[in-house]
């Protein structure tokens, strides 16, 4: 009786890490939860060439993402509902604010299946989010990306390529996000 008590905790803990880990399954876009080893971060090959996408801003304003090919951009797919994507976003807008004015761009991609734009700005505003935020809802962005949980964090750098990516709530993302922008911005400047 002992061990199956024992065995019961062991897999509450390990389910309890999943939902901290990273939020995914039964969401638009969104496949499946990802485990706590899945929640690294992968640099990817320079080869790999990021989709063009065009999606609806919080204003209703179209938004293409090709606008900003020559810049570094960070790509954050997010969803109001997700604890680790919450916990998330204090990062986010500093990295956006130190950045924004040597050309690097973060857009929120929101991956809600039910859009209420005034709860989501109240949450941004909570976190006080200033960086553009688009709506995935109907599209096969996430798909394309192949975002199966959230958050998940695309680096796309000024050649339009995917050279970064984070799933899940990844306590390393933010000195390696910050480092590969910084990179990303010096070999600009050259």
């Amino acid at each position: 009786m002992k061990k199956l008590s024992l065995n019961i905790v062991i897999l509450f803990v390990f389910a309890f890490s999943l939902v901290l880990t990273a939020c995914g399954g039964g969401q638009e876009g969104v496949e499946s939860s990802r485990s706590e080893s899945s929640a690294a971060s992968t640099e990817t090959s320079s080869d790999n060439q990021v989709h063009d996408f065009t999606l609806k801003d919080f204003n209703g304003n179209e938004f293409t993402l090709s606008s900003l090919k020559g810049k570094p951009i960070l790509l954050d797919f997010w969803a109001s509902w997700c604890p680790p994507c919450k916990k998330a976003m204090p990062f986010l807008p500093s990295l956006d604010k130190k950045y924004r004015d040597q050309g690097f761009v973060l857009i929120g991609v929101n991956l809600d299946r039910n859009v209420d734009i005034p709860a989501f700005r109240q949450l941004l505003d909570k976190y006080d989010v200033e960086y553009k935020n688009v709506v995935a809802l109907g599209s096969n962005v996430p798909r394309e990306y192949g975002v199966t949980a959230m958050p998940t964090t695309v680096l796309i750098n000024p050649g339009f390529e995917e050279v970064m990516r984070f799933v899940g709530l990844n306590p390393s993302a933010e000195k390696q996000l910050e480092e590969k922008i910084k990179e990303l911005l010096a070999a600009e400047e050259v």
